[in-house]
């Protein structure tokens, strides 16, 4: 009997830890009607809620900087949504044109790339960690699905540039290529100070500053204690073309003359983890070396690619416009609620979890019963003997 009850056990919870793990860390996380809800239109598509509320969490941040106490006026709130409308449409720029191409979200194996890429994220960036990747998405306005869709709008990207090249869209001429580097890519050099918020952050940047102009060279500051760039661990710089880089970054740096310098830019970065920070940045730009071209032509001519698609989905844009609807208008920008989400994984868990209690509750429950049966049959069987030796005397 002991052992038929452990074997019961042990099946029980095998079942339950299968269940976990069929229900893998990056599993989606379903959005709500409320979260999913069309606000208005880019074109022929639909926006959802949490994109929106996305947008307007991180512009208001941008600007929550910028206006200091006086968040609450009519120029914050019209500069708010003059953002976020404009912005909004970039996705749908892509879209547009992967859609001319045949392309969509549902064409075969972008699915399976989303996939990927989530389980990259919370591999790569929370450790594993599902709850470290829920927490994350949340604190920055996010939801799984909307990060899903983004990875999506990147994986069709990637298409468009390679529908383009194979249709000759994209000049892809070995000699027109490397022209296209020297004259339209920066090159820089930068130091960066992480911003955690704190105005210690911004008296190092100050200070940085004041030792360039007082005539530190940036070759010196780049391995000096003011720099936190991790990535910048050679003094070849950084080449990019224009839309690869965050946009006050790359603004920045094509707004310098060669071996100009910036004054503070803020903007984004990467720390020793890898995680993305909010960070302050002082920028030179040099001269693009010959030399490095030829060594590092492949890359440097995917990113040329890149930015030749770029170029064609901002033009686009700037002939898209969010139309709100009904539901869209009647919203209010400083006082959106967060999307809503349910995650079926914790309550699968939870729910085998308390299937597996239940069911040892009753196989205890009905050893329990046996174990006194038989006891009983025992006393039984134990007071008819005496009964019947009883008799015999």
């Amino acid at each position: 009997m002991k052992n038929k009850f452990l074997k019961i056990l042990a099946f029980v919870f095998v079942g339950v830890i299968a269940l976990s793990t069929c229900s893998c860390l990056s599993r989606p996380i379903t959005s709500t009607k409320q979260a999913t809800e069309s606000v208005g239109k880019v074109g022929e598509f639909d926006v959802a809620y949490e994109e929106l509320y996305y947008l307007v969490h991180n512009y208001r941040k941008q600007l929550d900087y910028k206006y200091g106490e006086d968040k609450q006026s009519e120029q914050y709130l019209e500069e708010l949504k003059a953002l976020v409308y404009e912005n909004i449409t970039a996705n749908y720029a892509i879209l547009t044109l992967a859609k001319e191409q045949g392309l969509s979200l549902e064409s075969d194996g972008i699915e399976d790339s989303v996939q990927a890429s989530v389980e990259a994220q919370i591999a790569d960036e929370f450790g594993g960690k599902r709850s470290k990747y829920k927490a994350s998405i949340k604190e920055n306005g996010l939801t799984d699905n909307y990060v899903r869709f983004s990875f999506g709008v990147d994986a069709l990207y990637s298409r468009l540039v390679s529908a383009y090249l194979e249709e000759g869209i994209i000049n892809d001429d070995e000699e027109f290529v490397k022209n296209y580097i020297e004259e339209e890519f920066a090159r820089t050099w930068h130091i960066m100070i992480i911003n955690d918020g704190t105005e210690e952050c911004r008296e190092r940047a100050e200070e940085a500053l004041a030792l360039i102009e007082s005539g530190k060279s940036m070759y010196d500051m780049i391995g000096s204690k003011y720099n936190e760039d991790f990535y910048l661990t050679t003094l070849d710089g950084y080449y990019f073309p224009r839309g690869t880089m965050d946009e006050a970054y790359e603004k920045a740096a094509f707004d310098l003359e060669i071996r100009e310098i910036s004054g503070i830019v803020s903007s984004v970065g990467r720390d020793s983890t890898g995680a993305t920070v909010d960070c302050y940045y002082i920028i030179q730009r040099l001269e693009p070396e010959e030399a490095y071209i030829e060594k590092n032509f492949d890359s440097l001519r995917t990113q040329y690619h890149n930015a030749a698609v770029y170029g064609m989905v901002s033009e686009l844009q700037k002939s898209l416009e969010f139309e709100p609807n009904a539901y869209g208008s009647s919203l209010d920008l400083l006082s959106l609620d967060a999307p809503r989400t349910v995650d079926y994984v914790v309550i699968v868990t939870v729910a085998s979890v308390l299937v597996a209690v239940a069911v040892v509750a009753i196989v205890v429950l009905v050893l329990i019963r046996r174990i006194k049966k038989k006891n009983a049959d025992i006393l039984d069987g134990r007071t008819q003997r005496e009964i019947r030796a009883s008799s015999k005397k």
